[in-house]
């Protein structure tokens, strides 16, 4: 479907291209620099909810796995993507704190195939990791009202959404204890791009799961595309307590704007603790 609308209308193709560029553009600016982990979400695939076509994606190519040199040093393991080939829509990352906390950081694709959650497992299951920290990334995940999504409106054939990810990969284990995900929102309204729950995994571990997006404040992608919002993360030196903090590079620039830079509704900052 996405190649025959491309071949239709080239007008749609050189829009589609212009994107994948200007992100790859604008991450190229930490390449070398700092290591970054990606995710990616259903806007990133050419899904519809009429159509049984595989959800293909240009990511591969405008995200390699050589693009960041820095991300190399923490690159551990790929798998296939749904046509065979070998991308980080998929990937784990090893990682050791400044206070020596060894962690495994794994990035799952939209809607994880059931051999992707499998792939996760084996994963994480590795001796090596047994003492890790494992933090998830993924997307369709948790709603506003804090439960777990159930099902989506596209029309995939082997698809996990938050509540069979959490079934099939997240509870079992016994070392994953942070998932992040994004997706959610409804124009301007704050509490509607954001969901928290905790639930304890197969080790009788707590695991915080925090779903976090912008996308549609600020007017949107008609307006200033979510102002910025960003979600700050401190890992204390205690190991177990982190600091979430929510906060706008945009606001923070101009000195009539500086105070509203940082939210600070109990939902926007508190702490979360590891075990």
């Amino acid at each position: 479907m996405l190649l025959q609308l491309l071949a239709e209308y080239p007008e749609i193709k050189r829009k589609i291209f212009k994107q994948w560029e200007a992100a790859a553009r604008a991450f190229a600016k930490l390449d070398g620099k700092i290591p970054y982990i990606t995710a990616t979400g259903n806007h990133d695939y050419n899904i519809f909810s009429y159509t049984h076509k595989p959800k293909t994606t240009h990511f591969p190519h405008y995200f390699p796995s050589d693009k960041n040199s820095k991300n190399q040093e923490l690159l551990r393991d790929v798998t296939e993507n749904i046509y065979g080939d070998p991308s980080l829509e998929n990937a784990s990352y090893e990682w050791r704190s400044p206070h020596g906390q060894d962690f495994l950081f794994l990035s799952i694709e939209f809607a994880p195939r059931d051999t992707v959650l499998s792939w996760a497992r084996s994963v994480i299951d590795k001796p090596t990791y047994s003492t890790h920290k494992v933090v998830l990334l993924t997307h369709s995940y948790l709603n506003y009202k804090n439960e777990h999504i159930e099902k989506e409106k596209y029309d995939l054939q082997d698809a996990n959404y938050g509540k069979s990810i959490w079934k099939k990969l997240v509870q079992p284990s016994k070392n994953i204890e942070l998932v992040f995900s994004g997706h959610i929102g409804a124009a301007n309204d704050i509490k509607k791009h954001i969901g928290f729950r905790t639930d304890k995994n197969a080790a009788g571990k707590k695991v915080n799961q925090m779903t976090f997006n912008a996308q549609a404040l600020g007017g949107g992608h008609q307006g200033s595309g979510g102002d910025g919002w960003l979600r700050i993360l401190e890992f204390l030196p205690d190991g177990k307590t982190v600091k979430v903090k929510t906060f706008s590079p945009l606001f923070a620039l101009s000195t009539s704007t500086q105070h509203m830079a940082w939210r600070k509704e109990s939902f926007d900052e508190f702490d979360m603790q590891l075990e």
